[in-house]
């Protein structure tokens, strides 16, 4: 149902020139997704190739909306009113769209120059065609259309001038006609065509490196490397700084997997061309295979120097160094890159890249955000700044990333998947409901997707439907002991006790040391009033992680009556781990009653109070604290306090008989 699915059917149907079913698919397409921008570019251009030209200009224009940086339906739109004598517009279309033109500013000009002429405005026509042939002397056809507009303008002796430069350029590039007639054969794929007329291109001009450079083409087409190899080298011989000559041999010689000779060959190219980028991009390469870090950074920073506009050195180095623990490094060259691409997506995304490998998730949404706005129907962006959103704790941020990413492809299973998670954390279930739904549907076979219908059922209080989610992930994944421990929680929740302790049973009797299943079997035993047992299970825990403070903390309390002395020493090893933990000191204080220690008992319960004051029960010992040490006014205060402020607690009966023999 993807509308991607009718809009690769509607380009074959195109490029079989199957114009009306590619329409029907196009028009499919948009039908699944109004504003599907690819498809409303070729529905564009179908028109046009039907002779609709009224709805060709429709959907450009919608394409140019949706797409503004894009200028693919700028050309054909152009045309199209040229064709219709509307060349004002067409000349407005141009300039507006030249801001955002990703070619050269002479193909720019060379447009300008087209709609001008058909303009009538021959004055600006010619002053664009002058500056175009000076640009590119060396362009017989630019000469030869200055040639004729200046003749047709009465200015002869200039005409004529430009004639005659044509005439001699035609005369001294017949080779290089020639030879640009057998590369078009070799993108064809007619090899052997190209090979035999490249020999005798060879034989008319053998003192040219162009023929053998073809002749190396060719031969690689046919899969002779030996012979390509030889065309090359020879090649090379005549003209040893070739570079067209010696970027294909060190191409061949990489395909062949012959790295040494290919290294060879761009040093050669570096020794006559210093700092070429091609050639300096591959030994990086080159020494990046070899594993060295260090000679694959000079040569990037190389290519950065001599040519600073050469993206593909700069996020290559900054990948490299991100890569090799060298983040910061990696931003500043990022930083540099922005001064010559200070739009280019690539960069931007590079930038949130490393800061999120930082652990900076806050800047790294930062510059997700602004390569989202150069390309607000990027998938692939809004996914990565969904999940720095995420790390960075911006749950909002993030669910709306994810929900505009959904919107632009409903069949994202991560993000939706993401979402779900980020909904249950904010104890969202009826928001999270519908999305879980969804990938019930098309992924109810996934794992993760079980693990989640599991949390959701838990927190609808339907934890028998969690049991039967948990069961479902662990038959495909059996080792999976987060999932245990969930299913084990989910049986506990159902009050199904005798399958939650096998599920944990059967866990630790495999993998006796997991200290989360052992504690939370101790949990139970606690709940249950099984001391022993839970005793038993804190001791497995203590066994294996002696500065575990739940089950030091646990074991002293358990202990308090038994072994008053043995538990204080628990109790004390779990206060210096865990300081400002009210839990914690209310066991300390406890148990220092149950030692006699009654200051320092009202000490520690004091602290704990003040960490935790709306805590009933240490506000009681607290209070017992007082009458031992002596002083009943104050442990009057906090009993009255205590009773006026909750109304039940599990210590309220004897805190009312402690207050009445206070009184």
């Amino acid at each position: 149902q993807h509308p991607g699915v009718s809009y690769v059917r509607g380009l074959i149907a195109f490029n079989q020139e199957r114009y009306g079913d590619a329409r029907v698919d196009f028009e499919e397409a948009l039908s699944r997704q109004s504003n599907y921008v690819p498809a409303l570019l070729h529905l564009g251009i179908t028109h046009i190739r039907l002779g609709n030209q009224q709805q060709a200009e429709q959907h450009l224009r919608r394409h140019i909306t949706q797409a503004p940086r894009s200028v693919q339906a700028v050309y054909p739109l152009l045309g199209l009113l040229s064709e219709q004598g509307r060349v004002a517009e067409a000349r407005q279309l141009l300039e507006s769209s030249a801001a955002r033109f990703n070619g050269r500013q002479t193909e720019l000009n060379a447009l300008r120059t087209q709609l001008a002429f058909a303009a009538g405005d021959d004055e600006r026509g010619l002053s664009l065609l002058t500056e175009l042939a000076e640009f590119k002397p060396d362009s017989a056809e630019l000469q030869i259309l200055l040639g004729a507009r200046l003749l047709g303008q009465g200015q002869h002796e200039q005409g004529m001038d430009a004639l005659r430069r044509a005439a001699e350029l035609q005369a001294s590039d017949s080779a290089s006609s020639d030879a640009a007639g057998i590369q078009s054969q070799l993108q064809d794929g007619n090899y052997e065509q190209a090979l035999a007329s490249a020999r005798r291109l060879q034989q008319d001009h053998p003192n040219r490196v162009e023929p053998w450079n073809l002749i190396g083409g060719a031969l690689m087409g046919l899969g002779r490397v030996d012979e390509a190899r030889e065309a090359f080298e020879a090649g090379l011989e005549i003209a040893p700084g070739d570079l067209v000559t010696g970027m294909n041999f060190g191409s061949l010689e990489l395909q062949a997997g012959r790295y040494q000779a290919a290294r060879e060959i761009f040093l050669s190219l570096q020794h006559h061309h210093p700092g070429h980028a091609l050639s300096a991009l591959r030994l990086a390469g080159l020494d990046l295979q070899d594993g060295d870090l260090l000679g694959a950074i000079q040569w990037l920073r190389v290519v950065i120097e001599t040519h600073p506009e050469n993206l593909s050195g700069h996020l290559m180095l900054a990948r490299i160094q991100a890569e090799s623990g060298m983040a910061q490094e990696a931003i500043q060259t990022l930083q540099y890159a922005r001064q010559h691409h200070p739009r280019t997506v690539q960069v931007l995304y590079a930038l949130g890249d490393v800061h999120a490998r930082l652990g900076q998730f806050e800047d790294a949404a930062i510059w997700l955000t602004s390569a989202l706005e150069q390309t607000p129907e990027d998938v692939d962006i809004h996914w990565t700044l969904a999940q720095v959103q995420s790390e960075a704790g911006d749950r909002k941020g993030s669910e709306a990333t994810l929900l505009d990413l959904l919107e632009l492809r409903p069949t994202h299973f991560p993000a939706r998947v993401l979402l779900v998670r980020n909904l249950l954390m904010d104890e969202r279930p009826a928001d999270a409901r519908p999305h879980l739904d969804r990938l019930l549907e098309n992924h109810a076979d996934r794992t993760d997707v079980a693990v989640l219908a599991g949390e959701l059922a838990l927190k609808e209080g339907r934890p028998e439907a969690a049991v039967q989610s948990y069961q479902r992930a662990l038959e495909q994944s059996p080792e999976r002991r987060e999932w245990v421990l969930r299913l084990a929680q989910a049986q506990h929740a159902a009050s199904d006790e005798v399958s939650a302790r096998a599920t944990l049973g059967a866990w630790l009797a495999e993998h006796p040391t997991d200290r989360a299943a052992r504690l939370m079997v101790a949990t139970w035993q606690l709940q249950a009033d099984q001391h022993g047992e839970a005793l038993e299970s804190y001791a497995h825990v203590l066994a294996e992680h002696p500065d575990d403070v739940t089950a030091l903390n646990n074991t002293a309390w358990l202990l308090r009556e038994k072994d008053p002395e043995q538990a204080l020493a628990y109790a004390e090893q779990a206060a210096s781990l865990a300081p400002d933990s009210a839990a914690v000191l209310n066991t300390l204080g406890t148990i220092l009653l149950h030692n006699d220690a009654t200051a320092r008992a009202v000490e520690v319960l004091s602290k704990a109070v003040e960490l935790a004051p709306d805590d009933p029960e240490i506000a009681y010992h607290l209070a017992r604290a007082y009458q031992a040490y002596g002083d009943s006014e104050r442990a009057a205060e906090v009993l009255r306090r205590l009773l006026d402020e909750h109304s039940a607690f599990p210590d309220r009966t004897q805190a009312e008989q402690l207050f009445g023999e206070l009184e």
